[in-house]
């Protein structure tokens, strides 16, 4: 809902327009003002003139609208509908309409509320008949005058409605009856559980009550029993057990101890002012218009979101929902749309933050890199100076080794090694067990493994037998 505009209900279907005015907002909903013109002799181009200037008057320029329709310019029914479905309730009462109007289907315009169950599967409903030209009329007025129109409501089911808020009616057990005077009709509402469950139009007001009242006194107080007695012929609910006058009242004093002296149920009056949320500057204009009720332009306002009638047409009904349904359409389509910006936004941000840490990183990584070359640099050099010298004397050692296991009655005539670690030793003895005693000696070193003897071959050296050898042995891998 929007809290930003005002909410304007105009009622133009008797010799007076009524205009009221609401301020909406979140926390309050206060009737700003009223206002009447005398549209009897005015041409459709000059209501519509005239509501233009009315509402420049209230300071606003594109108000929501609702239009009003009083119960004299509709025909009113309470039928039964022999099912409990909603969807077939409605059915059949677009077939079955036309036969409650002297008009045909396409002339008219209905609607319906549910009143409740009877009979088990058979459902009360209160029918509300309006011609299509007068609706059309009214929607043309309010074209010409650049309004366009959300709703239009039925007076008597706001009336009913707010005052049956107001007072608690929906706590009672039985129905109230609400008798609505204007200045040229006087509406007879039946109401329970806050919905108008019967409406008859009496033809006669506040300007026939006023101007000539013992003429048309008698008239209205018959007229309420007709009234009476077309509901109790119904048979819709049990007879009302309160009557409330409310509307132009101000003027009428003694209606109501009348009409409880002749109907014999109790009666009061209620003035709508007291009862409905108004500003001051409301309550004078209401005030200075006495013969004149504000309480049908007023009560639709109030109770808009709550009522169930709308005689707007179909097709502009549908009309409406398509350019609703669109305009959601192009909503969610420009949400998605934005929606896809910011994540590409999002994702854009994210990859130009991690593109920034890795340009950072890159920098900081290439002077870390030229140091950690120059530092690997510098560690092969003393990798390799310290293998140097851990490997300085190490041959000697060798030597040594081989000097401490060899026998003294051997000989060496050749020595070498390899870079693969490996010995070959050449030599002579005197006997063969120094041969093997040097190559036991050599396997018990911690420097070799793998001692083996290649050869052996004994000779004679003047006259003395020698034995020429080979052997070949392996560093061990810790050396």
């Amino acid at each position: 809902m929007l809290v930003n505009r005002d909410l304007v209900a105009i009622d133009m279907s008797s010799y007076d327009l009524k205009i009221a005015q609401m301020s909406l907002s979140p926390t309050k909903r206060e009737i700003l003002d009223f206002t009447s013109y005398n549209i009897q002799n005015l041409s459709e181009e000059d209501i519509s003139k005239v509501i233009k200037q009315i509402l420049k008057k209230f300071q606003i320029s594109q108000p929501r609208v609702l239009a009003v329709i009083p119960s004299f310019l509709t025909i009113t029914k309470n039928i039964e509908i022999p099912s409990r479905n909603p969807e077939e309730i409605r059915e059949i009462i677009n077939l079955q309409a036309s036969r409650h109007t002297p008009y045909s289907r396409d002339e008219i315009i209905i609607d319906y509320i549910n009143i409740g169950t009877y009979k088990q599967n058979y459902s009360k409903v209160l029918l509300v008949i309006a011609t299509r030209s007068l609706i059309r009329r009214q929607l043309e007025i309010l074209d010409r005058a650049q309004l366009s129109v959300e709703r239009i409501l039925f007076a008597p089911e706001g009336i009913s409605y707010i005052l049956s808020k107001s007072l608690r009616l929906s706590h009672l057990e039985s129905p109230t009856s609400i008798m609505h005077i204007d200045q040229g009709f006087t509406d007879f509402l039946v109401s329970q559980a806050d919905r108008v469950i019967f409406i008859r139009n009496i033809p006669i007001g506040t300007q026939h009550l006023l101007l000539e009242r013992e003429k048309y006194e008698p008239k209205f107080i018959e007229e309420v029993k007709k009234s009476m007695e077309a509901y109790t012929g119904e048979d819709i609910e049990r007879a009302p057990a309160r009557f409330i006058i409310s509307g132009a009242i101000d003027e009428l004093s003694g209606l109501a101890d009348i009409l409880n002296r002749d109907l014999h149920i109790p009666v009061e009056n209620l003035l709508y002012l007291n009862s409905l949320s108004l500003s001051q500057k409301a309550i004078r204009s209401v005030s200075s218009s006495s013969r004149l009720s504000f309480l049908g332009v007023a009560a639709c306002l109030l109770g808009n979101e709550e009522m169930k009638l709308d005689l707007m047409p179909e097709e502009i009904k549908l009309e409406k929902a398509l350019k609703q349904r669109g305009r959601e359409i192009i909503k969610t389509g420009i949400l998605a749309m934005a929606g896809f910006v910011l994540i590409y936004c999002v994702l854009i941000s994210k990859i130009y933050i991690k593109s920034s840490y890795l340009r950072n990183l890159s920098s900081r990584y290439d002077s870390i890199h030229k140091e950690a070359e120059e530092l690997e640099e510098s560690f092969k050099k003393n990798q390799t100076i310290r293998n140097i010298l851990s490997a300085r004397g190490f041959s000697l050692e060798v030597l040594t080794e081989i000097y401490d296991a060899l026998p003294l009655d051997i000989n060496i005539s050749y020595l070498k090694f390899d870079n693969k670690g490996s010995f070959s030793v050449e030599g002579t003895a005197e006997t063969m067990d120094s041969v093997f005693s040097f190559v036991d000696s050599l396997g018990e070193s911690a420097y070799f493994k793998k001692v083996e003897t290649r050869y052996t071959r004994s000779r004679k050296k003047g006259e003395k037998d020698v034995s020429d050898f080979a052997l070949i042995c392996t560093l061990d891998d810790r050396y």
